[in-house]
């Protein structure tokens, strides 16, 4: 049986997660929507793909064109994963709810098929 620090690891490992300053994971910090974005992009191998929009695609309103999150919040909005409001916003700095998550992960499934 693996303890936390084992699944820590090896999400970090992956490239799944990144580390905050000082190697820190922070497991017990709740996570933002602009985080769950990257991290969802990493995990699916899309981070390439997001990383080569153009800067002109059509993105959240509240999301900067400079923010680190841009291309994984746009990219997850163009698959039809991550959709935000219906005022165009994604309000990345807000807390994602678990009902959000999974949300994401079955419009994920259902684009597998």
């Amino acid at each position: 049986l693996l303890d936390e620090s084992d699944w820590v690891a090896a999400a970090k490992g992956a490239g799944l997660v990144i580390v905050t300053a000082g190697n820190n994971f922070q497991p017990y910090v709740v996570m933002r929507r602009d985080h769950m974005a990257a991290m969802m992009c990493r995990a699916l191998g899309w981070d390439d793909e997001a990383s080569r929009l153009a800067s002109t695609a059509q993105s959240f309103s509240d999301v900067p064109g400079d923010s680190p999150y841009w291309a994984a919040a746009t990219y997850l909005r163009q698959q039809g994963i991550m959709l935000g409001y219906e005022d165009g916003n994604l309000r990345p700095t807000e807390h994602i709810k678990r009902q959000h998550v999974a949300v994401m992960l079955c419009r994920v499934l259902d684009a597998a098929d």
